[in-house]
């Protein structure tokens, strides 16, 4: 029944259109990519045994219970060496490969609050002498070699809880409990110190193009967008209340802000303007880490509890939950993408490595690819979702082309969202969003970048089989 109301559907409603055909995933033609992903939540201690047994991701290194809590992390250039700094004073330097301590430096007299690794320098610098930073609530920030010799002390007197590096390498940011963005060079001297905020400013982060600063604060509720050569105020957003500390983050492709809205809730903006363009509901408590990815493609965040999230964010769907021994206070990712360290603690430390799977470190990898054929008009594309997963159809087409999508299912409750793609974050067709039950849509295809499209396909209730048809027509404007 369902196949013929489908089969009327498409004898009225479309005309002249093209029809989709399976081919090998090599063409360079124009593509429609189907992919299966996870949606059910894991949010809650009753399902900490589910993420133990579900969580695809291989756990290299747990080191609980060894010092006080882990506040802060970070990886080296090479990815071989992470750096973590404790409540103890304490920074330590360990090996990515085998998890094994290399030394401890009795860095600071109080919590070590942030740790920061130059990623690239001057041609006169040695490749191995990255500059390690160390920020604590004693008021000092340190600089150190990567064989753990202090190089420079920078006396700020106020608690320092957070440090960045540029990219360049070339500038230190902090933020410190006066309220202040302080930046300072490589060899210790203050450029410039920003009164940014009314209170301790928590998080601060840098663009790629070393133009913008980024910083938060507990006392205003703001994120503030600073010209990095000037220091003048280049725009504010209205963030909500601070999840945590480690709760701002500037992808590496240098278009997103991401940042804790509140308890339940990450939000992502366009640096370019300040739009709010995308709201994840993480549903984690207390949240106190987040961390693009290096390609940019996916997100982690961390807070109170033992569940890590992995998001894409180019579906802005959660592809992973990851279990995590403690309370995760900071995370950080390796060059590669593909190994995430995560420090953190509750009543002991704890340090953890992940290597990610290829579907959660690279999102767009899955699938099946198909192009139109011009010798048809119309396809079904025929399949299954089962109860909590979704179907992805991703396909190149011209903004302005007619396009006409139906699903019908034995079910009756096979249902599905057409998107396009803005400021790299997928947005919803008018009259095609969750909760409105699409299993008909006929119009013109808005504007989306490089040209691509997306239909993500669900149940309202329960598993759905389905028949999927989808038609493209000539380009009208």
């Amino acid at each position: 029944m369902y196949k013929k109301s489908l089969k009327l559907f498409t004898s009225v409603a479309v005309s002249a259109i093209l029809s989709i055909v399976l081919i090998n995933s090599n063409t360079s033609a124009s593509t429609l990519v189907t992919e299966k992903n996870t949606d059910a939540k894991h949010s809650s201690v009753e399902n900490i045994k589910q993420l133990k047994n579900q969580a695809p991701d291989k756990k290299i290194l747990v080191a609980p219970g060894q010092w006080k809590i882990a506040r802060s992390v970070a990886v080296s250039r090479d990815g071989q060496i992470i750096v973590s700094g404790d409540d103890e004073g304490k920074v330590q330097f360990w090996s990515r490969d085998t998890g094994k301590l290399i030394r401890t430096l009795s860095a600071h007299s109080n919590w070590v609050q942030s740790i920061a690794i130059a990623k690239r320098c001057c041609k006169q610098i040695a490749p191995d002498d990255q500059t390690i930073a160390s920020g604590s609530v004693d008021g000092t920030i340190k600089f150190w070699n990567r064989n753990g010799e202090l190089k420079n002390t920078l006396r700020n007197v106020k608690p320092v809880y957070a440090i960045v590096w540029s990219p360049d390498g070339q500038i230190l940011a902090s933020g410190d409990g006066d309220g202040r963005v302080s930046l300072w060079n490589r060899n210790g001297k203050l450029i410039r110190s920003i009164k940014a905020h009314s209170g301790n400013v928590v998080s601060v982060a840098i663009t790629p193009n070393d133009k913008i600063i980024a910083s938060r604060s507990f006392g205003d509720e703001q994120i503030k967008l600073w010209d990095l050569n000037t220091g003048k105020l280049i725009r504010s957003i209205a963030a909500g209340s601070v999840g945590g500390v480690n709760s701002l983050a500037v992808s590496p492709d240098g278009k997103k802000l991401a940042g804790y809205f509140n308890d339940e809730t990450v939000k992502i903006w366009l640096l370019e303007t300040g739009e709010t363009v995308e709201t994840l509901d993480i549903g984690i408590n207390r949240p106190h880490a987040i961390a693009f990815s290096p390609d940019s493609k996916t997100l982690a965040v961390g807070g109170f509890g033992s569940e890590i999230q992995i998001w894409s964010m180019s579906t802005s769907e959660k592809l992973s939950s990851l279990f995590s021994p403690d309370h995760t206070y900071s995370l950080t990712f390796a060059p590669d993408s593909k190994t995430l360290v995560a420090s953190g603690g509750q009543n002991g430390g704890s340090l953890t490595i992940w290597s990610l799977n290829e579907s959660t470190s690279n999102s767009g990898s899955r699938g099946f690819n198909l192009t139109f054929d011009k010798q048809k008009i119309s396809t079904v594309v025929s399949n299954s979702v089962i109860r909590g997963e979704r179907d992805k159809y991703y396909f190149n087409a011209q903004p302005g082309q007619w396009t006409s999508i139906a699903i019908a299912s034995i079910e009756n409750n096979a249902v599905f969202q057409l998107s396009y793609k803005q400021g790299g974050i997928w947005r919803e067709v008018p009259g095609t969003e969750e909760g409105k039950d699409t299993r008909v849509w006929h119009g013109k295809l808005p504007k989306s970048e490089s040209n691509s499209y997306q239909i993500s396909v669900g149940g309202s209730r329960g598993n759905a089989t389905y028949d999927l048809f989808v038609g493209i027509s000539a380009v009208n404007y």
